[in-house]
């Protein structure tokens, strides 16, 4: 299935007029994250891009300059799960809390690096979502 119908027009014109040292590594971990599963679909909420399957699970925050985080959070289910049990073994999340974690890359080689392995994380959270 191609990507574009799953991309957003406010996160293309977002992306395109981005001042972010980072934003190749943005836009690289964006394609990871859409290619991790053909039910990923890309929105544009809290003014970033953020992810969604049936809700939204992920989302891009590029508020600091220095590196470029993934917020996984599981949204109004959140109080019926306890994420951070079920996926303790997945190297490279800071908890936030039981339902909300952080991956941080700080450049396009940690995305490239880990690719593989973020895109098994995402898979498992939306499962369990």
């Amino acid at each position: 299935m191609p990507l574009a119908p799953r991309r957003d027009p406010q996160v293309e014109e977002l992306l395109e007029g981005l001042d972010h040292p980072l934003k190749s590594t943005a836009l690289l971990l964006r394609d990871c994250i859409l290619e991790a599963s053909p039910e990923i679909v890309e929105g544009y909420k809290w003014k970033s891009p953020s992810f969604r399957t049936r809700d939204f699970f992920a989302t891009i925050n590029l508020h600091d300059r220095k590196q470029v985080r993934l917020i996984l959070h599981a949204g109004a289910k959140a109080s019926r799960l306890n994420l951070k049990t079920a996926l303790a073994g997945h190297a490279g999340l800071t908890w936030l809390g039981e339902d909300r974690a952080i991956v941080v890359f700080v450049n396009e080689a940690e995305v490239q690096a880990g690719r593989e392995t973020l895109q098994e994380l995402l898979r498992a959270w939306i499962g369990l979502l």
